[in-house]
């Protein structure tokens, strides 16, 4: 029999962890995703549902979700939005599985990866021919492809730098204990572009399509909040990307 929802908070959740906590927007991770998913945990151990069966369902529901913004109406973008959303409460529901079940292994924590760096290029592959859909104009693309390919250039980046010993563990953790202002403005851009705060940022660009009709700007052609959107991603991750392989490449 499972336990009560008060009790699997207990054994499930990790929200009373100091690491929690202090993480950035702890608060907006508990009210928006962990206070619900423990529902899904719930329902998923009764169904004898394992961790990495719930990491799939929520692939499949991300999968869904971004294929919405194949198309160029701001509508399909905001319900899209939902699949999306479900697939981050599933993400953190196969963390609790994985705690109740004291099944929490290394290749949990590899498929859970796998699953949201897949997912990750493949939103903006979709947003890119979403947006190629209204403008039709090429640098919609170059953008798209930036923004599509630096979240796997990334992981390359640091597998390399991890099995040529450039890159260790420890050096992260030292180096996270005192973060200069640049590091933290990178930090909280990464939040609202590269994690689960990108869900509302989408659906705030969506809304602001939907309101506010599209510009032309010299060299780029035409323009929307979701193009800038794409652009910042793209950008903004590029630049994280060059930085990191910079320092690597220096302390090598």
């Amino acid at each position: 029999m499972v336990e009560s929802i008060r009790e699997l908070r207990k054994i499930c959740q990790i929200v009373k962890h100091s690491k929690f906590r202090e993480s950035k927007f702890h608060w907006l991770k508990w009210n928006f995703y962990c206070r619900l998913s423990i529902y899904i945990t719930k329902v998923f151990l009764k169904l004898g549902i394992s961790a990495n069966q719930t990491t799939l369902c929520g692939f499949f529901a991300g999968i869904i979700g971004c294929s919405f913004f194949v198309f160029g109406n701001p509508e399909y973008w905001i319900v899209g939005i939902l699949p999306l959303y479900l697939s981050r409460l599933f993400d953190a529901a196969d963390g609790e599985i994985a705690r109740y079940n004291k099944t929490a292994s290394a290749t949990g924590t590899y498929w859970d990866n796998m699953c949201d760096i897949s997912l990750d290029s493949f939103k903006f592959a979709c947003m890119t021919f979403g947006i190629y859909s209204i403008f039709h104009e090429i640098p919609v693309l170059i953008f798209g492809f930036i923004a599509t390919t630096y979240p796997l250039v990334s992981l390359v980046s640091k597998l390399l730098a991890y099995k040529l010993e450039l890159f260790t563990k420890t050096s992260v953790k030292s180096s996270n204990t005192e973060k200069s202002k640049k590091q933290k403005f990178f930090g909280y851009g990464y939040i609202m572009f590269g994690t689960f705060i990108a869900l509302f940022t989408i659906l705030g660009v969506a809304i602001i399509d939907l309101l506010i009709p599209a510009v032309t700007i010299p060299f780029i052609g035409g323009f929307n909040a979701r193009y800038a959107y794409v652009i910042i991603s793209g950008i903004s991750g590029l630049i994280m990307t060059i930085v990191r392989v910079y320092k690597i490449v220096c302390k090598g």
